[in-house]
């Protein structure tokens, strides 16, 4: 029995239906253990088809970057939305800090395989293209790109930081490109049931904000010449980076949690964004739930998630049920 089959026969026993809410936290870029938690958790066959029926699958965000497979990722979660509908069922994802960096064009985190995965036979041409942009750019700015003695090396510099498919990735991701299009209509923060989901946290300086509130603004701010001038795409308290709740001492942060439960009209948060490598980590007497398993292989984290249903918290970790407050 290989791997594959391994973890599709530990979901046998799962009977996904109307009112069960999967919460799958940061991915980073390793659609081979995103698979494996899908099927463990019996969204997926093997084929990479829906079979979740009824069932929500939410995915916390920060899908882009460190591994080599985003985009084989992103394709997943495209097509399950699809399949999931006509199914009764649901497949939302979440806006994380890296999908705003990759929407903004901060390319610092971006991995060689996820260049390749855009790599095409016209690629090279494609590059040149943008090296010519590039040069009236810096032509325009008054630089001295075209001065004899600093050309040495100038264009092999500018390749190494520009590789091949990376033309292709910034269409891609660009307002009217295939990726950009569709990020930037996920939402930044959604109430499913009795709980409230967004990548990393609500902070007390966006208390009194609402789903809608968060994104028109994001969406806003994405349409700005820089978008990070507004602050909010990069504010360390906003719901792409807050880190509170996940790293604050509980007796300073219950009041507020308290707080946020009621604004939302829910009994918990489920955040990503910060790794907790040995599973799912509650807070607040269960109140938080972190759910960045540090699912990569590049962190090692555990194949996890966590489940609701009928209002019953668990988490399913490599192919056992462990219960949640």
């Amino acid at each position: 029995m290989n791997r594959r089959e391994w973890m599709l026969g530990m979901a046998v026993a799962l009977q996904p239906g109307a009112g069960r809410i999967v919460a799958v936290g940061d991915v980073h870029g390793d659609d081979e253990r995103f698979m494996d938690v899908l099927l463990m958790a019996g969204l997926v066959n093997s084929r990479r088809q829906w079979s979740g029926g009824r069932a929500t699958l939410i995915q916390l965000g920060d899908i882009l970057h460190r591994g080599p497979a985003s985009r084989r990722a992103l394709d997943l979660l495209m097509n399950l939305q699809r399949q999931a509908k006509r199914a009764g069922g649901r497949v939302e994802m979440l806006i994380g800090n890296h999908e705003v960096m990759r929407l903004i064009g901060d390319f610092r985190y971006v991995s060689p395989g996820e260049d390749a995965e855009f790599r095409t036979a016209r690629s090279e041409r494609k590059r040149d293209e943008y090296f010519e942009i590039y040069l009236k750019i810096l032509q325009s700015e008054g630089k001295p790109a075209e001065r004899t003695d600093l050309s040495i090396g100038f264009r092999q510099q500018w390749e190494a930081s520009f590789p091949l498919g990376r033309a292709e990735m910034i269409e891609a991701f660009a307002e009217r490109g295939r990726y950009g299009k569709w990020l930037r209509e996920r939402p930044v923060a959604l109430v499913a049931g009795e709980t409230l989901f967004v990548h990393a946290g609500i902070s007390p300086k966006y208390l009194m904000w609402d789903a809608e509130r968060f994104a028109e603004r994001y969406r806003r701010d994405l349409e700005l010449q820089n978008p990070e001038a507004g602050g909010y795409l990069s504010d360390e308290e906003g719901p792409f980076w807050y880190r509170g709740l996940a790293t604050a001492p509980e007796a300073e942060m219950a009041e507020h949690v308290d707080a946020v439960l009621e604004r939302w009209g829910v009994k918990r948060i489920v955040v990503g964004h910060t790794p907790q490598r040995d599973g799912v980590k509650p807070r607040f007497e269960g109140k938080v739930l972190l759910a960045d398993v540090g699912l990569s292989t590049l962190y090692g984290g555990p194949r996890a998630c966590v489940e609701i249903v009928g209002g019953k918290v668990s988490m399913l970790i490599e192919g056992k049920t462990v219960q949640l407050p």
